[in-house]
C-alpha cells in the first residue's frame, strides 16, 4: 500500500501530481499549460478528421463522375443510332430542361437546398456570366452529341484526349497561370497519343471530326467560365445548376428549333420511338442530371484540368464498352496511341501529387 505522501504525489490524468493543485488551482500555471496542450491536440485531431473527410468526399465525387459518364454516353449513342432518334440537339435540350426542372423541384418544392442568393438579384448581377456559361455548355453538348451520328464511340472518346491541352490554352487566354513544365509536357504527350489514335481511325468522317473539335473547344471554354463564376459566387451545386441549366436549355432549344425541329417527325416519335424506349429515355434524362451535378462537384472540389483528365481515364471503360456493345472496330495504331495517352495520364497524376505534397 502506498503511503499518504506517495498518494499525494500520484500523477493525475493531465500529467500533474496532486501536490501541484491547491484548492483546484494549479501552482505556477502548469495546469494552464497542460490544458492548452490538450486543447491544441484536440484541435489538431479535429482538423485532421475534417481533412480526411474532405479527401474521401472528393474521391467519392470523382468515382461517381467516372461511373455515370459512361452510362450516359452509351445511352446517348443507343438512342441516336440504334433507336433511330437522330436529333442530338433536341436530345441535349431535353437533358438540360430536365436538369432545370429537377433543380426547381429540389429548391422550391422539396426545399432541400435553400438559395444563398435571391434569384432576381442573382440574375440581375450575373446574367451575363450565366448566359455565357449556358451558351458554351449548350455548344459543347450539341456538337458532342451530334458527333455520335458520324463517329464511333471509341474514336470520340480518344479525341477527347485533346481537351486538357485545349483547356490549358484557354486558361492562358483568361490570364490563369500555367502549371510547371513537366506537367505541361505530360499533357502534351497525352494529346500526342490522341493524335496517333486519330491517325489510325478506320472510318474517319471529316464532319464528325469538326463537330468533335468544336465540342472540345466549347467544353474548355465552359469549364473556364464556370471556374471564374465559382470564384465570384460560392454556391451549392444544385443552386449553380438552378441558374445555369435553364440558360443552357434555352440555347439548345433555340438551336434545335432552327436546325432539327423542321425535320422532326413527331407522329413517328410519339407512336413508335417513345413507347418502345420510354424507360431508356427516362434513364437518359436522369443520367443527364446526375452527370451535370457530378461534373459541377468535381470542378468545385478540384479544378478544370483534373475534371478532363478524369474524363480521359474513364474513357477506357467507354472504349471497351463501344467495342462490346456496338461491335466497333479499333485498329492497332489506335490502341497504341490510346496506350500512350493512358500512360502519360498516370505520369501527369504522379506530378500533380508531387506538387500537392510540396505545397
Amino acid at each position: 500500500m502506498p503511503s499518504r505522501s506517495e498518494e499525494s504525489e500520484r500523477l493525475t490524468d493531465d500529467g500533474l501530481s496532486d501536490s501541484d493543485y491547491e484548492g483546484g488551482t494549479v501552482v505556477g500555471g502548469r495546469g494552464l499549460e497542460a490544458g492548452g496542450a490538450r486543447a491544441e491536440r484536440r484541435s489538431l485531431l479535429f482538423e485532421s478528421a475534417l481533412n480526411v473527410r474532405s479527401m474521401l468526399l472528393t474521391v467519392a465525387v470523382c468515382i461517381g463522375y467516372m461511373l455515370v459518364g459512361p452510362l450516359l454516353i452509351m445511352s446517348n449513342k443507343y438512342l441516336l443510332t440504334t433507336a433511330h432518334f437522330s436529333y442530338p440537339i433536341l436530345l441535349t435540350a431535353m437533358h438540360q430542361s430536365f436538369s432545370a426542372l429537377c433543380c426547381a423541384v429540389v429548391v422550391h418544392v422539396l426545399r432541400l437546398v435553400p438559395l444563398q442568393y435571391d434569384a432576381a438579384q442573382a440574375w440581375s448581377a450575373f446574367h451575363c456570366s450565366f448566359l455565357s456559361v449556358g451558351a458554351a455548355s449548350s455548344a459543347a453538348l450539341c456538337t458532342g452529341n451530334s458527333a455520335y451520328l458520324y463517329l464511333t464511340v471509341a474514336f470520340i472518346e480518344m479525341l477527347k484526349g485533346f481537351t486538357p491541352i485545349v483547356t490549358m490554352a484557354v486558361q492562358a487566354v483568361f490570364g490563369e497561370p500555367l502549371p510547371r513544365c513537366r506537367i505541361v509536357a505530360a499533357t502534351l504527350a497525352i494529346s500526342l497519343g490522341t493524335a496517333i489514335s486519330s491517325y489510325g481511325e478506320l472510318r474517319l468522317s471529316v464532319t464528325g471530326l469538326l463537330l468533335m473539335l468544336g465540342s472540345v473547344y466549347s467544353e474548355a471554354t465552359r469549364l473556364m467560365l464556370t471556374q471564374k463564376l465559382l470564384q465570384r459566387m460560392d454556391f451549392h451545386v444544385i443552386e449553380g445548376l438552378y441558374y445555369l441549366a435553364p440558360a443552357s436549355a434555352l440555347f439548345a432549344l433555340l438551336l434545335g428549333a432552327a436546325v432539327e425541329l423542321p425535320h422532326f417527325e413527331s407522329r413517328r416519335f410519339f407512336r413508335r420511338e417513345l413507347p418502345a424506349n420510354a424507360r431508356l429515355f427516362a434513364l437518359n434524362m436522369a443520367l443527364g442530371f446526375v452527370v451535370n451535378v457530378a461534373g459541377f462537384l468535381v470542378i468545385k472540389r478540384t479544378n478544370v484540368v483534373t475534371l478532363k483528365l478524369l474524363a480521359i481515364a474513364r474513357n477506357a471503360l467507354v472504349v471497351v464498352a463501344g467495342v462490346l456493345v456496338f461491335d466497333e472496330t479499333v485498329g492497332e495504331l489506335q490502341l497504341l496511341g490510346y496506350a500512350i495517352s493512358l500512360t502519360f495520364f498516370l505520369v501527369y497524376n504522379y506530378f500533380q501529387i508531387a506538387e500537392m505534397r510540396r505545397t
